[in-house]
């Protein structure tokens, strides 16, 4: 213990890995549909547009190869990303908390 002097308040700090601490809060805004509530949607990084259309189409009652997404992030709320590649998760489009999803058809 005295070679290597007490733990520092950080590595005291218990680490939460757990799934849900990782999901991400993202709004889920549908332009299309005047009716529709805004609602949050906390999503794991890992998921992929593809399944992300599938969840969005229960939501939405779209189907998901009609669905067209894009994102708008809060650090730059007048510029639109599109979601194009079903293939890519939405980790890779940088989306991160409190960000906005558009669902058009």
């Amino acid at each position: 213990m005295e070679e290597l002097g007490a733990p520092t308040e950080e590595e005291l700090k218990v680490k939460d890995t757990s799934l849900t601490s990782s999901l991400l809060p993202i709004n889920v805004r549908c332009p299309n549909d005047p009716n529709f509530k805004e609602v949050v949607r906390k999503l794991p990084p890992g998921l992929t547009i593809q399944k992300l259309k599938l969840l969005l189409q229960r939501i939405v009652k779209h189907k998901a190869h009609q669905l067209q997404l894009c994102y708008i992030s809060m650090k730059d709320p007048d510029h639109e990303v599109h979601l194009d590649n079903d293939m890519r998760d939405i980790f890779f489009y940088s989306i991160s908390n409190g960000d906005t999803i558009l669902v058009r058809w």
